[in-house]
């Protein structure tokens, strides 16, 4: 999932930044989403970063640096990511989404059903679209996490 918009609520010294400052960071928010969008992973890290420096308390960029951190395969910085948007923004349904989905490739189905559930608490619309990985979820839990064994395996004797 990929969030372009600010939450509602944005924290009381974002809302505060002057028009230039502003202009700035969508600017660089807009570049990094560009690069995002072509692959150019490297690029939309460093507009990221430089969008931080003008606004540290947005949501929407801690939660697409971890989107971009995860394409480069380094989930355990965006797994950080993710939470420090969940920390500045709580009901930020992309942020749990996201969070859910890096828990579940981690293996981690209690955390992912965690995050899933608190998204369909925050918006109605996603919870009906991801209700198939709540219940993936569910169905790893009751199977114990255990790993399938092919038919044609050896067995051990």
């Amino acid at each position: 999932m990929y969030h372009e918009m600010e939450p509602m609520n944005r924290s009381k010294k974002s809302k505060e930044k002057g028009s230039q400052a502003d202009s700035a960071f969508n600017r660089l928010r807009q570049e990094g989403d560009d690069a995002h969008t072509k692959g150019d992973f490297q690029q939309a890290l460093d507009c990221y970063r430089k969008a931080l420096i003008k606004d540290p308390d947005s949501a929407v960029i801690w939660n697409n640096l971890g989107l971009t951190f995860k394409e480069l395969g380094r989930e355990d910085k965006a797994i950080k990511c993710y939470y420090k948007a969940l920390e500045l923004e709580p009901n930020y349904p992309a942020s749990w989404y996201n969070t859910g989905e890096l828990l579940y490739e981690m293996d981690e189905f209690e955390d992912a059903l965690y995050c899933f559930n608190t998204v369909g608490s925050l918006d109605a619309d996603l919870a009906r679209n991801i209700a198939h990985k709540r219940q993936e979820c569910k169905q790893k839990i009751a199977d114990g996490n255990k790993e399938v064994v092919p038919p044609d395996a050896p067995t051990r004797v």
